[in-house]
């Protein structure tokens, strides 16, 4: 016999028994509730922490992509411009029009036309690696 039910029969007066019992069955309530609410904090805590690394993988994807891009992008202005550069001084005016055309066209085209399509890539679980 437990002491709480040797406990409840030294209890005579009815009222005060019912009380008790009242009480006690708030506390079970209580425990119990506290222990679900503890598992949805901790539910919740687990689903922040894999939002936050799928977030976090996003970014650096995004990053290196964008640094990847525009840094051969950049290149290639760059040797766009060289070209321009010795066409100008050479006076080679169909050289200088295709340089000009060239830098206009780069310059045309943005690498976050495609951001969008690279994170839907990033999402889809069938996707083992991306390159670019």
């Amino acid at each position: 016999m437990s002491k709480l039910s040797e406990f409840a029969q030294l209890i005579t007066d009815p009222k005060t028994r019912d009380a008790g019992e009242m009480m006690f069955g708030a506390y079970k309530d209580y425990q119990r509730l506290s222990l679900e609410e503890n598992t949805k904090r901790v539910n919740i805590q687990a689903e922040k922490e894999v939002a936050i690394a799928k977030i976090q993988a996003q970014k650096d994807l995004l990053k290196s992509y964008l640094e990847h891009t525009f840094g051969e992008r950049r290149q290639v202005i760059q040797e766009t411009f060289k070209t321009l550069d010795k066409a100008l001084e050479s006076n080679n005016m169909d050289v200088v029009s295709q340089a000009m055309e060239s830098i206009q066209n780069i310059v045309k085209e943005t690498p976050l036309k495609q951001v969008d399509k690279l994170l839907q890539l990033a999402n889809n679980p069938n996707v083992e690696a991306i390159e670019f």
